[in-house]
């Protein structure tokens, strides 16, 4: 029977030397070291595994809460050391507390945006206001039936609002600015708005729809919440565009709208943008190979484009959880692991020596990468069971030789 033993007990009692010795063990252990101490002794890490109730979508933020009172208690009695928390939950917690602020702040802020702009390119108030009932009544309806059909607000689908408030402008802006535009050449309110709609139907019709169709690409994702924000985003595209056709006439044309007409035959009336229609057509062949040539110079940068996941960096440096991570990166393993599992191909085979040599041999051959910091094998398990079971000797601290050692007949007792 081999027995392990808890590496410091009665710690406030141990001599210089035993403690030396203890840092010494500790620091040069390959299960620990790089992973949960660094090689100078001077960062340790308390690894803490959380179990949460099913079906609360706030516990992991009452987790952190309890995480953030035992550290101030910790730090009220012990000055000058510095702790970090990273992990699934403070991510969790992070993106939930991100997405807190945003509503909070960026939210009202593109709504601040929007009105302004709209003020400015419209200059009609009344234009402005039945623009925002559509962005609102978009936003309503896809947040809204979001909730009904039971998709759970995750830091992704979070963003909806203003992926919808964007995108639902565009197209009430374009059958507002139609109607505007027409007024201000005589045309009178009742037949600004049919011709509105008459032109900007099957353009806004298949805006919308190809928008559409690309959120919804976004069920071929292997996580949920993107799936989530595809089609929630999808759903405030659809009603943005029946919103646009049906309720914002509806209102302009009941709502009082003065616009200043002007005659049509000024050239004042003739804006940079219709200039610029007017040399398109002229110069259709022209344009078109110029186009060609800028879509084909600008597709070349997106081979640029680097495809990852590194989630950690969706924060900035004024979340407390990406400073946190960084931190323990730098002294410790980093949050981003590689798992891999390697069968032996045979019905016991993870006591075979061969196999246990291979997986050595990886182990190693990871090591070389100088990017990998930590690596945790079954190898180092059979290393450490065949140390033990040898009085603890480091000549035997390797894999098995023969099959005899096998692994589940070696005892543990703690104490």
């Amino acid at each position: 029977m081999t027995c392990m033993w808890d590496l410091v007990e009665n710690a406030m009692e141990k001599t210089q030397a035993e403690i030396a010795q203890i840092k010494d063990v500790a620091t040069n252990e390959p299960l620990l070291r790089n992973r949960l101490i660094d090689p100078e002794g001077s960062v340790t890490a308390v690894n803490v595994t959380i179990k949460l109730p099913d079906g609360d979508p706030f516990a992991q933020d009452s987790a952190m809460a309890v995480v953030r009172n035992m550290l101030d208690l910790f730090h009220s009695k012990y000055e000058g050391i510095e702790t970090y928390v990273s992990g699934n939950a403070a991510m969790s917690n992070a993106f939930s507390e991100a997405s807190s602020k945003d509503f909070s702040t960026l939210v009202p802020l593109m709504f601040l945006i929007i009105i302004l702009t709209l003020m400015v390119a419209t200059r009609s108030i009344i234009g402005t206001m039945v623009s925002l009932v559509v962005v609102v009544f978009s936003i309503m309806s896809a947040m809204g039936t979001g909730g009904w059909v039971g998709i759970q607000l995750t830091a992704p689908s979070a963003s909806v609002p203003i992926i919808v408030m964007t995108l639902a402008i565009a197209d009430s802006v374009h059958i507002l600015v139609t109607i505007l535009h027409s007024m201000r050449i005589g045309m009178p309110k009742r037949e600004a708005i049919i011709e509105s709609i008459r032109v900007n139907f099957m353009p806004v019709f298949i805006t919308s729809l190809t928008t559409v169709i690309g959120f919804l690409t976004l069920n071929f994702s292997d996580a949920p919440p993107f799936r989530d924000l595809g089609n929630m985003t999808a759903i405030g595209m659809t009603a943005a565009y029946f919103f646009s056709v049906t309720t914002l006439p509806a209102l302009l044309a009941i709502l009082p709208m003065r616009v200043k007409v002007k005659a049509s035959s000024t050239e004042e009336l003739r804006r940079p943008i219709d200039r610029f229609g007017e040399w398109v057509v002229n110069n259709n062949k022209r344009a078109a190979w110029i186009t060609a040539a800028a879509v084909l110079v600008l597709s070349i940068f997106a081979f640029t484009n680097e495809l990852n996941d590194e989630f950690v960096k969706y924060f900035d440096d004024t979340i407390t959880f990406r400073t946190d991570t960084d931190k323990i990166s730098e002294e410790l393993t980093g949050i981003y692991t590689t798992e891999f599992s390697i069968g032996s191909g045979e019905e016991g085979g993870i006591n075979n020596p061969e196999y246990l040599q291979k997986l050595d041999e990886f182990e190693n051959w990871l090591y070389e990468d100088p990017d990998v910091i930590h690596v945790n094998t079954f190898s180092e398990v059979a290393s450490r069971i065949n140390k033990s079971m040898h009085g603890d000797s480091l000549e035997y601290y390797r894999v098995p030789d023969n099959r005899e050692h096998r692994l589940h007949n070696s005892y543990y007792c703690m104490k």
